[in-house]
């Protein structure tokens, strides 16, 4: 897919009223606001009447206000721009093996594995970003087993529960739609995006009886399809969020 369009979290277009009510509102005083930044958000106002939601960010010299970028979109981003060098530098090392400078070869890898775990990594955050956003601050999910009950609140869905559970319970249960259900052949897809992620993540040495005890990693991040991957992430948020993910249309490379 082409690349797309870079959204911030929070940006709402402003009606005629609040247009006047903002024109006609007096100049604050900057100096209390600054020094008590953390009490407050930030609001930025385009020339086309949008109002995007900023941050305080407090450095030894100022404060500055940042857009909030939408994390999604923003792991989304990266994830596509590695995309682009998994592929050329997957083809280069190749095309390196059929040399006879073992250097080169070497040096081959190590540029398209620095781009499949950047890739794998950006993609995965995107998707979790992209669920943990989707769980209402009020939420509580209960999981009923034979011998107790567990509630989790958001915070603890956000840090305790699997992937799988999220993905196919949580999620579910918070929209009343069943992506692994209707998708099966995506949600695959993304079950291999996580498996490779994790591989990568959290590398193991299975030494014990093997010769080449890291085989699996880099036999696992060659076969990846990381194409089919970033569309099936795409295809996943959209199916709950349509329009999320949205190709920008600009006909550039960027």
């Amino acid at each position: 897919m082409k690349h797309i369009k870079r959204k911030f979290l929070y940006c709402h277009k402003i009606g005629e009223e609040v247009i006047k009510a903002l024109d006609s509102a007096p100049e604050s005083s900057t100096q209390f606001e600054v020094q008590r930044a953390d009490e407050y958000v930030g609001y930025v106002r385009t020339e086309k009447d949008y109002l995007i939601q900023a941050f305080p960010y407090k450095s030894s010299k100022a404060t500055f206000f940042i857009p909030e970028p939408h994390p999604v979109v923003l792991y989304f981003n990266g994830a596509q721009n590695f995309g682009k060098h998994i592929k050329a530098s997957k083809e280069s090392f190749f095309a390196a093996l059929d040399n006879t400078d073992v250097q080169k070869d070497l040096d081959a890898l190590y540029t398209f594995f620095s781009n499949i775990t950047i890739g794998t990594t950006f993609l995965y955050n995107a998707l979790e970003a992209f669920m943990n956003l989707r769980v209402p601050n009020d939420y509580q999910y209960t999981k009923k087993k034979a011998e107790f009950t567990q509630t989790f609140d958001k915070s603890q869905i956000q840090r305790h529960l699997m992937f799988q559970e999220k993905i196919k319970q949580v999620i579910p249960d918070i929209t009343g739609k069943y992506f692994h259900r209707e998708h099966g052949h995506l949600y695959d897809t993304l079950e291999r995006l996580k498996k490779c992620r994790d591989e990568i993540i959290h590398t193991k040495n299975y030494s014990a009886g093997h010769p080449t005890p890291y085989k699996q990693l880099f036999t696992i991040a060659l076969d990846f399809d990381y194409e089919a991957a970033l569309t099936a992430t795409a295809f996943y948020i959209n199916f709950y969020e349509p329009g999320l993910i949205e190709e920008c249309g600009c006909d550039k490379d960027h």
